[in-house]
């Protein structure tokens, strides 16, 4: 995992190796060296057995990329999500399963997805007539890395609103940050798909979340819920503040509004509280703010089909100037000189290092 800069280390953050196992049996089908293809992502076979097993979020991302890799499958996200039970997903989905409607199933699934990974977060937002569910990754450099796993997620998710609501509601488009890995993603799924955009998402007709939920059980939800309260509550105990702000940024970071005041309310707590917090780990919320925003911009720069315009925006500057001047002071240089010269030298997409 990356490491911040001073003697902080971010913490490893966990993921359930339900779907690393499937990709596991995919590569064994294929008779590809599945070991192998573990190995180079620093996992061995044996990591996945136990039924509560969990790994590295950021390995698990490697793997699904790796996978499709090996098996020379562009569309192997899709037909991954295609494929699997949505029962596999264990309690979070049993728990979206006895949901009354489908506003609940979904507000459900964010609230506990902490459950099967640590390494994302999702909430529904409305817009209008319409409703987004959002989903980000706690780490920017993975999620840039990621084709395979969005593709899977929404895949599954297109399946889950039409399953649980017996077919009387599915998403009205899918929105990605990157082009496609499957050139056919939006024929497969049948919704239109667009790209570039500042989050990760499924976007529904919001007056499709009353619905009902087929085959509900109001009884067994609240077992389950309580359950899952549980183990949300046991977690928390290891909660760190830094991912949470990190995660809140993230989700965030495109409208500009992430100061002091606003970090401060979307974490329920007062700015004096949140600086005193924040001082223990030697940041400020400003600098929280700056160092995810430089290393995004390394990570954005590095994708050559994305403009400066486009850039500017996802980092939440108001104009290419700004962004440009707060580039500079990183690294002495402009975006634009910053870009050409890792083109020209082939270097990795490496951070910009702060000045």
């Amino acid at each position: 995992m990356r490491q911040r800069r001073g003697t902080r280390t971010a913490p490893v953050l966990l993921v359930d190796a339900v779907w690393a196992r499937r990709v596991v049996a995919e590569l064994d089908r294929a008779r590809l060296p599945a070991s192998e293809l573990l190995g180079a992502v620093g996992l061995r076979r044996e990591q996945l057995t136990a039924p509560d097993a969990q790994i590295p979020f950021d390995a698990h991302v490697r793997l699904f990329e790796n996978a499709a890799s090996a098996l020379r499958e562009p569309c192997f996200g899709f037909r991954l999500g295609s494929a699997v039970e949505l029962t596999e997903a264990g309690l979070v989905a049993y728990v979206t399963l006895n949901s009354p409607d489908l506003g609940a199933a979904l507000r459900n699934l964010c609230r506990y997805l902490a459950i099967l990974t640590e390494g994302s977060v999702c909430e529904l937002r409305r817009d209008g007539a319409e409703v987004r569910l959002l989903f980000s990754f706690a780490d920017p450099d993975v999620e840039m890395a990621s084709r395979q796993l969005p593709e899977f997620a929404a895949t599954l998710m297109v399946r889950v609103c039409e399953t649980i609501t017996g077919h009387r509601a599915r998403p009205v488009r899918v929105e990605l940050r990157h082009e496609p890995a499957c050139p056919m993603l939006a024929r497969h799924l049948g919704l239109p798909v667009t790209v570039h955009q500042p989050r990760f998402a499924l976007v529904l007709d919001a007056a499709s979340l009353p619905v009902p939920v087929v085959n509900a059980d109001a009884r067994l939800l609240e077992v389950l819920r309580r359950y899952a309260d549980d183990l949300l509550a046991r977690r928390a105990d290891k909660d760190d503040l830094v991912a949470r702000a990190e995660r809140w940024v993230l989700g965030n970071l495109h409208t500009g509004q992430v100061g002091a005041t606003y970090l401060a309310r979307g974490l329920g707590m007062s700015d004096r509280t949140l600086a005193r917090r924040l001082a223990k780990h030697g940041l400020t919320p400003a600098r929280l703010v700056e160092e995810l925003r430089q290393q995004l911009a390394g990570s954005y720069l590095a994708e050559r089909a994305f403009p400066l315009g486009r850039i500017t925006y996802l980092l939440g500057y108001s104009d290419l100037s700004a962004f440009t001047r707060a580039f500079r002071r990183w690294t002495g240089r402009t975006p634009s000189e910053w870009r050409s010269e890792r083109v020209a030298t082939g270097q990795p997409s490496a951070p910009p290092a702060l000045h």
